[in-house]
This record gives C-alpha cells, sequence and structure tokens, in this order.
C-alpha cells in the first residue's frame, strides 16, 4: 500500500522535525545558558573593573595630594627666596643711593647751633663753678665764725672761772687778816 507507505514516511518525517525543534530548542537553552553564563562572567568583569577603578582613584588621590604638597612646599620656598632677594636688593639700593650734597650755609648754621651749645655749657660750667666756690667760701666763714665763737665762749668760760676764783680768794684773805688784827675776846664766866 503505497499511499500508507508515504504517510508513515511523512510522519517520521514529522517526527523527525519534531526531533529537530526539539535539538534546536535544547541548543536554544543551552546558548541561553551560555549567555547568562557571558552575562556573569561581564558582571563578575564589571566588578573588578570597579575595584579596579577604585585603586586607580585611590592612586591618583594620593598622587594629587603628594603633588599639591610639592607644588605647596615650592610656592613657599620662592616667595621666601622672593623676600630674600628683595631685602637683598633693596639693600643695595640703599647703599648705592647718592648722597644730597652739602650746602655752606647748612654747614655754617650747624656750626652755629654747635657754637651756641657749646657756649651755653661753658656758661653752664662757669654758674656751676661760681655756685660751687661761692657755698665753699659760706661754709667756710660759717666754719670761721662758729670756731671763734667757741674760742670766745670758752675765754669767757675761763675768764669768769678766773674771776671767780680770785675774788673767793680775795674774800678768803681779807676775812682771814681781818680775824688776825682783831684784839683776842675776852670770855667773862659767872663762877
Amino acid at each position: 500500500m503505497p499511499m500508507l507507505d508515504e504517510l508513515i514516511e511523512n510522519d517520521d518525517d514529522v517526527d523527525d522535525d519534531d526531533d529537530d525543534d526539539d535539538d534546536d530548542d535544547d541548543d536554544d537553552d543551552d546558548d541561553d545558558d551560555d549567555d547568562d553564563d557571558d552575562d556573569d562572567d561581564d558582571d563578575d568583569d564589571d566588578d573588578d573593573d570597579d575595584d579596579d577603578d577604585d585603586d586607580d582613584d585611590d592612586d591618583d588621590d594620593d598622587d594629587i595630594k603628594k603633588e599639591e604638597k610639592k607644588r605647596k612646599k615650592e610656592r613657599q620656598f620662592l616667595s621666601l627666596l622672593n623676600v630674600i632677594t628683595l631685602a637683598v636688593s633693596n639693600g643695595i639700593k640703599y647703599c648705592q643711593k647718592p648722597k644730597l650734597p652739602v650746602k655752606r650755609n647748612d654747614v655754617v648754621l650747624k656750626l652755629t647751633r654747635l657754637s651756641r651749645f657749646q657756649k651755653s655749657i661753658l656758661q653752664l660750667r662757669s654758674n656751676v663753678v661760681v655756685v660751687v666756690v661761692v657755698v665753699a667760701v659760706v661754709v667756710v666763714a660759717v666754719a670761721v665764725v662758729v670756731v671763734v665763737l667757741v674760742v670766745v665762749v670758752v675765754v669767757v668760760v675761763v675768764v669768769v672761772v678766773v674771776v671767780v676764783v680770785v675774788v673767793v680768794v680775795v674774800i678768803v684773805e681779807t676775812q682771814s687778816c681781818a680775824q688776825a688784827q682783831l684784839p683776842p675776846r675776852i670770855i667773862i664766866t659767872n663762877a
């Protein structure tokens, strides 16, 4: 029966086609699994890349900080060098600055002022000397007067003492002489 054979063959073809389709589906599933694995690998790679990026960022930050410190030190050194250079240049300019010519009138005026000052000093010295001499003379005169007064007082005291002694002696002698010239007294007693 040719018709039956054709049908069986057709059915086999259909089964084969179904098998092929199933195989294709399996292949598709495998492909999907492979894709998922690839995606996971990509994610892992991305994570690794992120970690690498973080490390790179940290390194970059450290490098930037080091560079900033270095530049800051350089700026400080340059500013210090500029200050020193400016000070030296100003000192040199001051030393090289030409002196103003001195006018004769200024010299005369200065000498006049100096001579006036010297005159005032000399006058002050002479005044001081005069005052010292006057004070010394007054002190010496007072001392002499005091000494003279002391001597006079001593002399007066001595004279007074001598006079008193002489007067006392004279009085005593006079009385003794007067008693010697009187006759002896007769004392009469009643028996």
